[in-house]
């Protein structure tokens, strides 16, 4: 798990330079789990920049994992504007959009592909008007069996 969000972070601090975005972790599960670690973060860096997009003005995205009934259990949640509600039953739909300047509205489709080549679940909570909270879930049988680790709390700017 530190791997994944180490890469996932030194994209986003990379994607977010100049706009006032910090990111917060709270990994209160740092073991192993059995994943692609380049299209898992692909996966996250999507979710994350909807994040981006939904904070212009700046803001916080916070990253946790923890593990719970032999389920790893992420989110990423953002102070953002939150989802519009005539799209958010088609949010995983190609080529759905809120907007987003140059946007395709691929990115939660690519990401939800990904996920499901994981057997990972993910859901999407979010008020039309206040951020939005990601949640993935990845089954303990994608794991490779170690015990849950220490807890590791960081943040960046």
């Amino acid at each position: 798990v530190p791997e994944l969000i180490e890469r996932v972070v030194a994209e986003l601090e990379a994607r977010f330079a100049g706009q006032h975005i910090r990111i917060e972790q709270q990994l209160d599960y740092t073991g192993a789990i059995d994943v692609d670690l380049e299209k898992m973060a692909r996966a996250f860096v999507n979710i994350a920049e909807n994040a981006q997009h939904a904070m212009p003005a700046g803001g916080t995205l916070r990253l946790t994992s923890r593990f719970l009934d032999n389920v790893v259990h992420f989110e990423l949640s953002d102070e953002g504007e939150g989802i519009s509600l005539d799209i958010q039953d088609r949010m995983f739909d190609p080529f759905v959009s809120q907007g987003k300047e140059n946007g395709a509205g691929l990115g939660l489709a690519i990401a939800k592909k990904i996920l499901d080549e994981h057997h990972a679940s993910i859901d999407i909570q979010s008020t039309s008007t206040k951020g939005a909270t990601v949640h993935i879930s990845l089954s303990a049988s994608e794991r490779n069996g170690s015990e849950p680790g220490a807890a590791i709390t960081t943040e960046s700017l």
